[in-house]
C-alpha cells in the first residue's frame, strides 16, 4: 500500500514539475518574441540610389504580427519572401534580390540590376531574359531592335528566340532586324 501511495506522489511530481517547467519554457520564449532588441531597427540598401524607397516597403512589410501572435519586425519573423516580391515589383530593372539579416537589428537588402543586352526604339532595354524595361543608364553602345508596322510575326518571333539563345551563349553577332 505505501508503495502504490509513494508512486502516486511521484507521478503528481512529476506532472506537476513537467507543467512548470513547460510554462517556464514557454514564457522565456515569449519574453525572446517580444524583446524589442531583437527588432528590426536598421535598413540598409546596396545600390544607395534605391535607399529611401526599398527602405519604405520593408518598414511597411515589417507592421503586423506573424502568426497572430509575434511581431514581423522581429528578426526570427522577417517576411524575407513578401519583401523581395515587393521590390521587385516596384523596381523591374532589378534581376534579383537579397534580403539578409547584417546584425541583430540591422537588415541588408542588396539588388542586383539586370544588364540589357539591346534596346528598343523607345528607348527600353530588354535583357537576355526577353525581360523589357526602362534603363536610366547610358545604353547608346547597343544595339538598336525597331518594329515597323504591326506586332512582328511568328518568323520574326522565332528569328529573335534564336538570337537571344545566341546571345546567352555568347557566341553571335546581333544582326539587324
Amino acid at each position: 500500500m505505501a508503495y502504490r501511495q509513494d508512486r502516486r506522489k511521484k507521478i503528481v511530481y512529476a506532472w506537476i514539475i513537467g507543467i512548470v517547467v513547460c510554462c517556464v519554457i514557454a514564457a522565456a520564449c515569449y519574453g525572446v518574441m517580444t524583446y524589442k532588441g531583437f527588432y528590426v531597427s536598421e535598413v540598409v540598401v546596396q545600390p544607395d540610389q534605391y535607399q529611401v524607397t526599398v527602405e519604405r516597403i520593408v518598414q511597411n512589410e515589417l507592421e503586423g504580427k506573424t502568426l497572430y501572435l509575434f511581431p514581423s519586425r522581429h528578426m526570427f519573423f522577417i517576411p524575407k519572401s513578401h519583401i523581395i516580391a515587393r521590390v521587385r515589383l516596384v523596381f523591374p530593372e532589378v534581376s534579383e534580390v537579397l534580403v539578409i539579416r547584417s546584425s541583430l537589428t540591422s537588415l541588408q537588402v542588396e539588388m542586383i540590376r539586370r544588364n540589357p543586352v539591346f534596346k528598343l526604339e523607345n528607348g527600353l532595354g530588354v535583357d537576355e531574359e526577353g525581360v523589357v524595361y526602362s534603363e536610366p543608364k547610358d545604353m547608346s553602345k547597343l544595339p538598336t531592335l525597331s518594329f515597323v508596322g504591326t506586332f512582328p510575326r511568328k518568323e520574326e518571333l522565332t528569328r529573335i528566340r534564336d538570337m537571344f539563345d545566341k546571345l546567352s551563349k555568347g557566341i553571335a553577332l546581333i544582326e539587324s532586324i
